[in-house]
C-alpha cells in the first residue's frame, strides 16, 4: 500500500486511477477520461495532476504529435 499522507483526496484518487489504468509504469489518459474514472471534476483533476507532478509522484509528458494532432498525455508513475 502506498502512503498518501501528504496528498489531497483528489490527488490520491487520481494517482490510484493512474495505477489502475497503467501498464505498471506508464498511463496514457486525457483529462476527460481521468475525470470520468476518478469521479472528480476537471478543475480538481488538473490541480491533482499538478500536485502529483510537483511532489514527484508522476512525470507528465504532453501528448502532442504533429501528424496526428493532439494525443492524450502520458504519465510516468514514479512512486508506489
Amino acid at each position: 500500500m502506498t502512503a498518501f499522507t501528504n496528498l489531497s483526496p483528489p490527488a490520491t484518487m487520481v494517482y490510484e486511477t493512474f495505477k489502475k489504468y497503467s501498464d505498471g509504469k506508464i498511463c496514457q489518459m486525457s483529462y476527460n477520461r481521468i475525470v470520468k474514472r476518478s469521479g472528480y471534476g476537471r478543475t480538481s483533476v488538473i490541480s491533482a495532476v499538478k500536485e502529483l507532478s510537483s511532489g514527484q509522484w508522476i512525470r507528465k509528458v504532453k501528448g502532442n504529435n504533429r501528424k496526428q494532432g493532439h494525443l492524450p498525455n502520458k504519465y510516468e508513475l514514479l512512486n508506489g
